[in-house]
């Protein structure tokens, strides 16, 4: 299987570290999605 982790309001794609290293120990795919204006990417999110 394969797992696309968003995270919420106040975290980054980071948080996901201890739990995408679980899944892909287990053998499975991960991919964490970093939202813009969530961290540290300022990217206008009206631009996009």
């Amino acid at each position: 299987m394969h797992f696309v982790l968003v995270h919420r309001i106040g975290h980054g794609s980071w948080c996901w570290y201890k739990f995408r290293t679980m899944l892909e120990s287990s053998g499975h795919g991960v991919s964490c999605v970093g939202l813009v204006n969530a961290g540290v990417d300022r990217t206008d999110a009206n631009a996009l």
